[in-house]
């Protein structure tokens, strides 16, 4: 008897368990960027920079016949390189989204208030020290952004010489921890969305092998069909896909180490995945591309405005000078102001110039009478 209730008690013990079995856990995605505000980095940060000289050796691509060699084509071992190239692009009609204002803190709401007029349901994670975020009027405006808070001590040391200005990009490498992620999808505070680009997450065409492989931007900023690049080896790290994982950061970290000179993050992170280990691919060039390149390869899902300093901004009411300054009406008024002057003074001066010559002249024809 005994023998029988123990049995039909496992039994509703094992039926209990399969009815209360776990719902699938739904992956989680997220896009994720960094705002640091450089004043309250810690200083350790910028140590062990390039010199101009040394940049510019780096910068130097392999030799043929004593010149650098950047021509069309031109390829290497690369697990960035693309496949056999298609019909060009053709051109499309778009609409050009507005160039985030990059260069302040509000640049990363441009980026959130973009994704959701996209139609985005991803969160954008921002990996910050920027108190001005700590605002909660602000958070309740932008209810798809997430901040990772950075304390001096979550800032990463680095061994290797990195090129002047690209200090603060190091810590892009930071993300790789952020394992309560399924997958990121990296972008630069340069970036905006032509359109949604969230199926990226869960297309099977990215497949990261669980951490393995990454997905970048193609390093083509010459817009001249290359697939390399002396500084990154042709992984633009202005857009990645990934899956975080502390083994492959540690691996990142241990990378940069044996690097004497590494200019920025992404020479880095093309360096380390590359080979057997570890590899890169690239997005389709009309996933994401550099928005000076739209002429010659079509338009994008994702811009990258870097090299476009007068793209229109955020925010912009007139245009921008070649520069990247804004050309307000202020500007415009000086502008004409300037030309005015100008055209007044060539004038007097043409007319100077015609008086001395017509004095000239007539001193030459009395002196032929004599």
């Amino acid at each position: 008897m005994m023998k029988v209730a123990l049995l039909l008690s496992c039994s509703l013990l094992i039926n209990g368990l399969i009815v209360k079995e776990e719902p699938k856990k739904e992956p989680k995605y997220a896009y994720v960027a960094m705002w640091l505000n450089k004043v309250k980095v810690p200083q350790f940060v910028f140590n062990h920079v390039l010199t101009k000289a040394e940049t510019v050796n780096l910068n130097q691509a392999p030799q043929m016949d004593g010149a650098p060699s950047l021509a069309k084509g031109q390829s290497i071992k690369s697990s960035m390189l693309e496949g056999p190239k298609g019909e060009k692009l053709k051109a499309e009609s778009q609409k050009i989204p507005l160039r985030p204002r990059n260069s302040q803190w509000r640049g990363i709401l441009d980026v959130a208030q973009n994704l959701r007029d996209v139609g985005s349901q991803i969160p954008l994670v921002v990996l910050t020290n920027e108190e001005m975020y700590m605002n909660k009027t602000l958070q309740a405006e932008n209810p798809n952004l997430q901040f990772v808070w950075l304390n001096d001590t979550d800032f990463l040391e680095r061994n290797c010489k990195i090129g002047a200005g690209h200090e603060m990009h190091f810590q892009k490498l930071s993300i790789w921890k952020l394992t309560q992620f399924d997958k990121l999808l990296w972008i630069d505070s340069d970036v905006a969305f032509a359109k949604n680009v969230d199926y990226i997450f869960t297309s099977k065409k990215f497949n990261l092998k669980g951490g393995a492989r990454i997905y970048g931007q193609v390093d083509d900023y010459q817009c001249d069909g290359r697939e390399w690049s002396p500084t990154s080896g042709g992984v633009c790290s202005g857009m990645l896909l990934l899956q975080p994982n502390k083994l492959h950061f540690q691996g990142l970290m241990a990378q940069q180490t044996k690097m004497r000179d590494c200019w920025g993050d992404q020479s880095i992170i093309g360096s380390y995945f590359h080979g057997a280990h570890a590899e890169a691919r690239p997005f389709d060039r009309n996933i994401i591309n550099f928005a000076r390149c739209s002429k010659q390869n079509g338009w994008m899902d994702v811009v990258h405005f870097s090299g476009s300093p007068n793209a229109k901004r955020v925010g912009d009411v007139e245009k921008r000078d070649k520069d990247g300054a804004s050309i307000n009406a202020t500007v415009v008024a000086l502008k004409a102001a300037q030309a005015k002057a100008k055209k007044t003074l060539d004038e007097k001066k043409a007319m100077m110039k015609a008086k001395r010559e017509k004095e000239r002249w007539a001193q030459a024809a009395k002196d032929k009478k004599k």
